[in-house]
């Protein structure tokens, strides 16, 4: 099962964001329309999945160093 975003408007019509597990976007849809009972459906996205950003940041901002005439990048 995976995740999904749905942007849809409501009969009260705000614009409203719902959270879906299903396995597939038609099963979001008819979900969507049966459940909630909602006008319109705008956007139906997979969520993403979470990136670890603290994992690659082992490493500090880059510099340059000059070796024998050539400039080189390193990352310390």
């Amino acid at each position: 099962m995976k995740k999904y975003f749905v942007r849809c408007c409501s009969q009260n019509d705000q614009n409203i964001t719902l959270k879906v597990k299903a396995e597939s976007e038609d099963i979001v849809r008819e979900i969507v329309f049966n459940t909630y009972n909602v006008k319109k459906v705008f956007n139906i996205s997979e969520e993403a999945p979470k990136v670890n950003y603290e994992r690659g940041r082992k490493h500090s901002s880059p510099h340059i160093i000059q070796r024998k005439g050539k400039y080189l990048t390193v990352f310390c």
